[in-house]
């Protein structure tokens, strides 16, 4: 390849000198999915720092929307969960009705079930009136 000499090419031995002080940074950012969100943006050319940000920010919070993401899949919500039978038996203590409302419902539904499923069908003869002694 053929170099052609460029009288007014110039290089600039320290570049950085010129630039002003940075106060701020600014990105954007462009998600095609759902549910992703940020915050606690770092920059820094520590190691130690960013730990420490990660421990104090980060990690309590990535851990409450872990456990906030699983209990609206239902994946930490279970009727064997103490949690959920503390909130079910502490809604029944203060509202009776909610308990005598569910027991109601417990027996209706299989209730109605048994009555249109289960129900012996009539039949009714044709009467036309005849008695059949012909």
């Amino acid at each position: 390849a053929q170099v052609v000499a460029n009288p007014y090419k110039f290089t600039d031995a320290n570049p950085a000198k010129r630039l002003l002080p940075i106060s701020s940074v600014a990105f954007e950012l462009w998600a095609m999915a759902k549910g992703i969100s940020f915050d606690n943006v770092l920059l820094t050319t520590s190691a130690a720092e960013a730990a420490a940000l990660r421990a104090h920010a980060w990690a309590p919070k990535f851990e409450a929307q872990t456990k906030a993401m699983d209990a609206a899949e239902g994946r930490g919500l279970s009727l064997f969960d103490g949690e959920t039978a503390n909130f079910v038996v502490s809604a029944v203590l203060n509202n009776p009705l909610i308990g005598i409302a569910a027991v109601l419902l417990g027996l209706a539904i299989p209730g109605l079930l048994c009555c249109i499923c289960c129900r012996a069908e009539t039949t009714r003869d044709d009467d036309d009136g005849d008695d059949g002694d012909d």
